[in-house]
């Protein structure tokens, strides 16, 4: 009896074992279904959404997994920007990239990252329609938006250019960018004892051991090295020459401190957008970081002078549309936005530029109001410099902060950096401060 039913359990357990034998497909031949199978996926980019199933739905696999188009993007329009070059420009989803075909050329350029505009140049010399399409990561790149454009074989030149990152901007710092425009060592010279002459005549009007502190800011293209076309880095000899003369030429002139801000800058491009897109000045943030370096430097003699850190201050991105390459491109306001960041205090500003900042992205209403005279301010604290700040429409963003660590900071706008030593000997300046970006450096070869 004990041996029928060893004999029955054992035929039991075999059973399942014998049933798998003679339905599993042999390796090979598993393969080859699964080979053929690939050949008939489609072979664009598909998303797979990711959703719960019942596990009756999960054994169900016949039906197919569509692919999933990036949505198409908004052509606003294109402009003119030489006899044969155009700018396409618009909007987009959001974490895409623009492909732009022109003909058997194509080209990719990422739109702004934060209000996803974008702007792509293209050449044409004849009537020429233009596609644009997105492509999101994962998915099918669009079907794609038509535009024709055609160049006028004139002599139109607005003097811009637009990188792959979408910034539009004005040809002429690319000489910078380059090193196409390096100083003779008669210009060099020549700037040195200009620097020479103006702290002694600061000295002179003050009667304080006056120093004189060059900031400069430098291409906006150094600090975004990713968006140079193929074509621009090409063309570098000598990547920021001018500046970096100027850096050994003014080093060893006694009173004088010469600050490079392209190492700041690049470090903390990560916080936030430095440089407009679509304007040729930095941002608040980008100011915020050259205040920074200032006052850092300051701050070894003058420690009660030391710069607020980014903690200090509220940021709030608002879309601007009127920006001076708006202007200049012909594009004007209301087509082409970028977000850009703006930097409210989280303290009590004892400075009116601040507080009577107003809190719009009518960036020129703000110029116009403060850059009409010389003005001065102060924060009644005696343990702190005072300075006199002389810039033009670039370093107007940094006022703001610069006046919150001096007892007494009186701006003077200037175009030609023509410093007024009777506004020096006035507020008994411990420092005169420039700030400048990389293109304007030939005017330290000027002024007084």
């Amino acid at each position: 009896m004990k041996k029928r039913v060893f004999a029955i359990t054992a035929l039991l357990l075999l059973i399942p074992l014998l049933f798998s034998c003679f339905t599993q497909k042999p390796a090979d031949t598993q393969a080859k279904t699964e080979a053929a199978a690939a050949d008939t996926l489609p072979t664009s980019p598909v998303t797979e959404p990711v959703t719960e199933h019942t596990a009756e739905e999960s054994a169900d696999t016949s039906s197919e997994i569509p692919a999933v188009s990036s949505a198409d993007p908004v052509v606003n329009g294109s402009v003119l920007l030489n006899a044969t070059t155009v700018m396409v420009y618009g909007k987009c989803e959001k974490d895409c990239v623009i492909n732009v075909y022109n003909g058997e050329q194509s080209f990719t350029v990422t739109p702004d990252g934060d209000n996803f505009c974008f702007a792509a140049q293209v050449k044409t010399d004849e009537e020429t329609v233009i596609t644009v399409k997105a492509k999101m990561e994962g998915c099918a790149e669009s079907a794609g938006v038509t535009v024709t454009a055609q160049g006028d074989g004139g002599t139109k030149d607005s003097g811009l250019t637009v990188s792959y990152g979408s910034r539009v901007f004005e040809k002429k710092v690319l000489a910078d960018l380059y090193g196409a425009n390096a100083f003779t060592e008669k210009e060099l010279a020549a700037m040195k004892k200009l620097a020479k002459s103006r702290v002694s005549n600061a000295r002179k009007a003050s009667g304080k051991n006056t120093g004189i502190i060059y900031a400069i800011a430098p291409c906006p293209l150094s600090v975004y090295d990713e968006e140079l076309t193929e074509s621009m880095r090409s063309h570098i000899e000598n990547r920021s020459a001018r500046l970096k003369q100027t850096a050994a030429a003014l080093s060893d002139v006694d009173g004088v401190t010469f600050i490079d801000l392209t190492d700041i800058l690049v470090s903390n491009k990560d916080k936030g957008k430095l440089y407009y897109k679509l304007d040729s000045h930095w941002t608040e943030l980008g100011a915020y970081f050259g205040y920074k370096a200032i006052m850092d430097c300051i701050s070894e003699k003058f420690p009660s002078a030391a710069p607020h850190p980014l903690s200090d201050y509220k940021i709030k991105y608002v879309a601007v549309d009127d920006t001076d390459m708006n202007v200049y491109s012909g594009v004007g306001t209301g087509e082409m936005y970028e977000d850009a960041p703006f930097l409210r205090a989280r303290f009590v500003e004892q400075t009116p530029y601040g507080k009577s900042k107003d809190q719009t992205a009518r960036i020129w209403d703000y110029v116009n109001k403060y850059f009409r005279t010389a003005s001065k301010t102060s924060t009644g604290d005696a343990s702190k410099p005072s300075a006199v700040l002389l810039m033009d429409s670039f370093g107007l963003n940094a006022v703001s902060f610069l006046a919150e660590s001096f007892n007494v900071l009186a701006v003077q706008p200037v175009w030609y950096y023509n410093a007024d030593y009777g506004l020096i000997a006035e507020v008994e300046a411990d420092y005169v401060i420039e700030i400048l970006e990389e293109r304007d450096l030939g005017v330290l070869l000027s002024g007084t």
